[in-house]
Order: structure tokens, then C-alpha cells, then sequence
């Protein structure tokens, strides 16, 4: 574990945290918080399903990204940094 990781780390987790603290303040906040209903999956049915979703969500990043681009040459007004992160989660 390097420095780097933990501060990139730290950054994932400060985006998170600050986009479920701004849902709770503000209904019309245009942050995005969308989650998947809990799946009973085995461990092995889970291990099966990770590469299937992991290609499915690199392509729609990728596609998400291609349509920001594509779209960001006719936006006006002042550019600012904006993204999209999927994760998965279990509880343990």
C-alpha cells in the first residue's frame, strides 16, 4: 500500500460519501445515487458473475465518456470536472 494508492483511495471514498451526504440535503441536487436491489448470489456464483460485469461496466464508462466528449465541443460556459463511478458491493 502506497501513499498514492491511500490518497486515490481517499478520493473515491470523499466522492462517494460527498454525493449520498448532498442527496440527503437536497432532493434536486444533480448528483446521482442509483443501487441494484441485494442479490442472493453463492460465492462461487458471484466469482462466475465479476468479468460479465466488469466488461459491461467498462463499456458503458467508455460510451459515457465518448458522449461527454462528443457533446463538450458545442457546451458553453465554464467546463467543470464531472464523472461517473460504478462499484459493486456484499455484505459480510
Amino acid at each position: 500500500m502506497t501513499p498514492a494508492a491511500i490518497a486515490e483511495a481517499s478520493q473515491k471514498v470523499k466522492r462517494l460519501a460527498d454525493n449520498l451526504y448532498q442527496g440527503l440535503n437536497d432532493q434536486n441536487v444533480t448528483s446521482l445515487y442509483e443501487e441494484s436491489e441485494p442479490l442472493k448470489l453463492s460465492e462461487q456464483q458471484a466469482a462466475l458473475i465479476r468479468p460479465m460485469l466488469e466488461r459491461r461496466i467498462k463499456a458503458f464508462l467508455k460510451s459515457v465518456e465518448s458522449e461527454f466528449r462528443a457533446n463538450d465541443e458545442s457546451a458553453a460556459g465554464e467546463k467543470i470536472d464531472f464523472g461517473v463511478s460504478v462499484h459493486s458491493w456484499k455484505d459480510e
